[in-house]
């Protein structure tokens, strides 16, 4: 199950502090309901204090997707058509924070898209470590996100096209685990969320949110034996006899 957010429901999960890094990737699986006038904040890098902002992803008013790199005194944004409502959607972003002329690459279901920067960056590029909040602002003060979401990870490093082919195709972060700050699957089941990244940030801070059907998943396996769910309560035990690395899908 991934997780539901609605305008006006109060909906939000905060993470705890994540060190602060200047080369970052972001991606989640995105299924919005609308563009909301105010911009709806699917994830934000920053703190309850409504400083040290990092990052800002938003499903902004005119069907974009608008990527925010936060410098001081001047932020970068960067936008691109947005993704149609009603549909999942693998989005991921890459960014190098080394220098103001650096663009970041935004995919859609893996695919690299055109980007337009409307605002060019200037100064130094904040690398606060806070916290992050997915559906609203930082810590759930407005600029709501209206739809779901799946699948959140961030790394410490720019994934290559590759990878981000790769979960584009349905599969899961950990896939690509090096560098892996967080994974939050949000599969909707648990409070506080779980985070599956090898040495993450730590369990996220649930406020409301509703279950939803997941987007269909893969994982990738070393093992020759392995344990799948094929829907709500079943389970299974099997034998990949011959192989050393097999494709497993699922939809929790």
């Amino acid at each position: 199950m991934a997780r539901d957010f609605a305008i006006g429901a109060g909906d939000f999960i905060v993470t705890p502090t994540i060190n602060a890094v200047t080369t970052r990737t972001f991606a989640a699986w995105c299924r919005p309901a609308s563009y909301p006038a105010t911009s709806g904040r699917a994830w934000e890098w920053r703190d309850v204090a409504g400083s040290n902002a990092n990052i800002e992803f938003a499903i902004a008013g005119s069907n974009v997707l608008r990527v925010t790199q936060n410098w001081s005194p001047t932020a970068g944004i960067w936008t691109v058509p947005g993704p149609s409502t009603g549909v999942w959607t693998h989005v991921a972003f890459t960014y190098d924070g080394g220098s103001t002329a650096n663009n970041p690459v935004v995919y859609l279901n893996g695919v690299s898209q055109t980007v337009t920067r409307t605002t060019v960056p200037v100064g130094t590029l904040n690398a606060n470590n806070v916290g992050s909040t997915l559906g609203q602002r930082f810590g759930g003060s407005g600029n709501e996100y209206d739809g779901a979401l799946a699948e959140a990870a961030l790394w410490n490093r720019i994934l290559n096209a590759s990878e981000v082919a790769a979960l584009g195709a349905g599969f899961t972060p950990d896939t690509n685990a090096r560098g892996l700050l967080f994974y939050y699957p949000l599969i909707g089941a648990y409070s506080p969320e779980v985070d599956l990244s090898p040495a993450g940030a730590g369990r996220a801070t649930v406020t409301n949110t509703v279950p939803l059907t997941h987007p269909p998943i893969r994982r990738k396996t070393t093992a020759r034996n392995f344990i799948f769910v094929a829907g709500a309560g079943a389970t299974g035990y099997g034998s990949l006899f011959g192989h050393t690395r097999n494709r497993l899908v699922y939809t929790p």
